[in-house]
């Protein structure tokens, strides 16, 4: 899978080495917005925790863009130089307003109940996931790499909620509840 991306030891997370996430017990939640971009894909947002049961941990962010209907599929890395779009995530990036980072698009984090902790974050710029459903069990399958060229790899497996909200395009994660009340990866900053 995947090339050693990443970057040379300096970049925007604070993470300081590889990251292996294996978990039966995952849960994952993504929201659709339609072709947001107006590009002729399907836009997403998932949110993947290893530990389904108490939202703290490990967790992924993607936005993928897909020319399929759900979140099912192969994704890797978009470049500026592909010739025309496929499945693919977006690279990570950020913006940082009065001493605190804003992820948006690809991250790697740690969470508490859901919610950016700030104990380990960083930006995927690189890589490869593959996502399927059986029974209503995800799983998702990922070799991937931040900024500073750590590996992010592993396996999460559990169950899923799939919202679509192409109709209302200001819903955030922090909107989405499972069956059970728990609250997705709200939206807000690190401290720089």
């Amino acid at each position: 899978m995947g090339a050693a991306g990443g970057g040379d030891g300096e970049g925007a997370g604070n993470l300081t080495e590889d990251v292996e996430m294996l978990s039966e017990n995952g849960y994952i939640v993504a929201e659709g917005y339609g072709d947001y971009y107006e590009v002729g894909m399907d836009n997403w947002m998932i949110s993947i925790f290893a530990d389904g049961e108490t939202f703290s941990g490990d967790a992924l962010m993607f936005e993928i863009l897909t020319d399929g209907e759900g979140i099912v599929g192969e994704y890797e890395v978009y470049t500026d130089e592909a010739e025309e779009l496929y499945n693919c995530f977006l690279p990570g990036d950020y913006e940082v307003e009065d001493g605190y980072l804003y992820p948006y698009c690809s991250w790697y984090m740690t969470v508490t109940e859901g919610k950016m902790d700030g104990d380990a974050y960083s930006p995927i710029v690189d890589g490869e996931f593959c996502i399927t459903e059986s029974d209503g069990i995800y799983t998702v399958e990922f070799d991937l790499y931040d900024d500073r060229g750590n590996n992010i790899c592993g396996l999460v497996a559990g169950e899923g909620e799939v919202y679509d909200e192409e109709g209302n395009l200001m819903a955030s994660m922090a909107k989405a509840q499972s069956k059970n009340g728990r609250k997705a990866v709200a939206k807000k900053g690190f401290k720089t």
